[in-house]
């Protein structure tokens, strides 16, 4: 067979077509963090495209086995806080000692996992052909199912689904568990997106998380490598020892139960520790039955020594009291106590999802297990062009990314922050043209011919309207006195005059006052005069002789200029008016 004409969507031929006929796959650009298309692996494996959502600790790829000619899944060790690639897209580099350390720690673990799910067969388990090293790091090869997670099953039927078809499908896990348990092993980390259904309706328990449990422990960092909400309360200490046993997975798989039937999942367990606020999930879906709401709540108990202790335990405590219905009505069942309904919707549930998945590779963040309210992140395609490395601003840590990603929507492999000291905040086309707008607008009201003030506060004005029959009212900020609030002056209630030579100025008008030779004079607002007196002599006789606009000065202090003459032009009487 010409591998070069094989689809990396489906590992169908596809002969000269860009786009897969069979599938719609087409060999999009390809993030730089994980293999590239037909990369060759233990020289037998062919690397296609990714399946599901690549965790925080490895990815797994579609291959094609180059002996047997069948489609396997290979899954990388890959921890992308830890490590790197190199300029080849395929060796696995380290940033630093501690870093190599750490990964070294963990892939131990990852094989010694290998070795142990390779003795098992059994049909609920995901099985492992075989397992190897190879770029630095370590892969296991196993059976490929066409199908669709749990997680993504439960999104397309509404967020939840019914009691009845929760314990038919996920029941067989059970006695997988059981056996795993047998074995000295655990799973810890059992969540909808670990389960893996079938076109033919068979629940497959994936991910075992002896790796990324080894690694958390090791370098202290337990809250963040845990499902929120899956993982019970023993699991978040740093030295668990025998704390931990077949109850932990109890936990996690009766927390899953929880969550694909009422449509949320549990608390986290560390808030329920400090108060717990569970309610039953016949609370929150009053159709289910008080039997499968009793058994969930006595398997989430915080405290491991009041949950069933074993997986057979809490299967039986599920199955009590559960009677066959004989109704005549009731749908045929399958050989997987199914009926027929619930696998056809799985099949096309796989069948929409493939056509999905293979349109978009995910984006890799490679960051630590989202909360339980974040698994459902709607995924970017990446870019693909040659990549280089770039040192985080913030941690230092060195990222490979490619050429022509805007910095600003990288986010590091190490911290998580933007990489760009100051991210760019993105405006869409509409927002620049609702700002163009509102400016427009703006400055056409600022230029308009003739445009008043909407008001003027009282303090910039020091002046009030007076009436004839009222000559008194004079402003507070005449006296000194400041005005209790900050009123506003309408500009109707001031006169200007606009001349074309000069800007605009501010008249007002006054009632005259009657001086002690009695012509009419004008009021000086001033600290030094008193607002109903006429001016005192000094100021009269600093401008004798003098015209309106001339500077005067004080009789009593010679050639210290003081002020300028002023008055009414209809009066003769000019006085000095002290300079502010």
């Amino acid at each position: 067979m010409d591998t070069a004409t094989l689809c990396m969507g489906c590992m169908q031929p596809k002969a000269a077509h860009w786009v897969c006929p069979h599938c719609g796959y087409s060999n999009k650009p390809r993030n730089p963090m994980v293999l590239p298309y037909q990369a060759v692996l233990n020289n037998k494996f062919l690397v296609g495209r990714i399946l599901g959502k690549p965790g925080g600790f490895g990815v797994t790829y579609l291959a094609w086995d180059l002996v047997l000619h069948t489609t396997v899944a290979v899954k990388e060790y890959f921890p992308g806080n830890l490590a790197v690639r190199s300029p080849d897209h395929s060796t696995v580099m380290f940033d630093n000692d501690k870093d190599k350390t750490q990964f070294g720690y963990g892939l131990e673990q990852f094989l010694r996992e290998a070795r142990a799910l390779a003795q098992f067969s059994h049909p609920n388990i995901v099985r492992v052909r075989e397992f190897f090293q190879q770029n630095n790091t370590a892969y296991l090869v196993m059976d490929y199912y066409e199908g669709i997670s749990l997680e993504d099953f439960v999104q397309r039927k509404g967020g939840k689904i019914p009691e009845d078809l929760a314990v038919n499908l996920l029941l067989p896990i059970l006695d997988g568990l059981h056996q795993v348990h047998q074995k000295k092993m655990l799973h810890r980390d059992i969540k909808p997106a670990n389960i893996y259904l079938t076109k033919g309706g068979t629940a497959i328990l994936l991910d075992f998380g002896a790796a990324r449990f080894a690694i958390g422990q090791n370098s202290q960092t337990i809250s963040v490598i845990l499902s929120a909400g899956f993982a019970p309360f023993e699991q978040y200490l740093q030295k668990a020892g025998e704390l931990l046993g077949p109850w932990t997975d109890v936990y996690a798989y009766a927390a899953m139960l929880y969550a694909v039937t009422t449509g949320v999942a549990p608390d986290n367990a560390i808030n329920r520790h400090q108060q717990d606020m569970l309610l039953a999930p016949i609370q929150i879906i009053p159709t289910l039955s008080p039997r499968f709401s009793e058994a969930v709540m006595v398997a989430l108990a915080l405290d491991p020594g009041q949950r069933p202790q074993t997986a057979q335990a809490f299967q039986d405590l599920l199955l009590a009291g559960k009677t066959t219905a004989s109704d005549s009505r009731r749908q045929p069942l399958t050989s997987q106590g199914l009926p027929a309904s619930a696998i056809e919707d799985i099949a096309d549930a796989a069948t929409a999802n493939l056509s999905s998945t293979t349109q978009d590779e995910p984006t890799l963040a490679f960051q630590e297990t989202p909360p339980a309210s974040e698994t459902y992140a709607k995924t970017v395609p990446t870019s693909a062009k040659p990549s280089h490395f770039v040192n985080c601003p913030h941690c230092k840590a060195l990222n490979n990314v490619a050429p022509g990603q805007v910095y600003s929507q990288v986010h590091c492999r190490r911290c998580g922050k933007i990489m760009a000291k100051k991210p760019a905040q993105d405006s869409s086309p509409v927002q620049w043209l609702a700002l163009t707008a509102v400016l427009l607008m703006l400055g056409w009201v600022l230029m308009k011919p003739g445009a008043k003030p909407a008001a003027i506060p009282a303090l910039v004005v020091p002046a009030t309207q007076a009436t004839e029959a009222d000559p008194a009212p004079v402003m507070q900020a005449v006296t000194g006195n400041e005005p209790e609030s900050h009123d506003m002056i309408e500009p109707s209630d001031i006169e200007t005059t606009v001349s074309q030579e000069e800007p605009a100025t501010v008249t007002v008008q006054e009632p005259a006052i009657q001086s002690p030779t009695g012509r009419a004079g004008p009021r000086h607002h001033h600290a030094e005069f008193s607002p109903q007196s006429w001016p005192p002599e000094s100021a009269l006789e600093g401008c004798r002789g003098k015209q309106r606009g001339d500077a005067c000065e004080d009789k009593d202090r010679p050639g210290d200029i003081r002020g300028i003459c002023g008055a009414p032009a209809e009066h003769d009487d000019l006085a000095c008016e002290p300079l502010r």
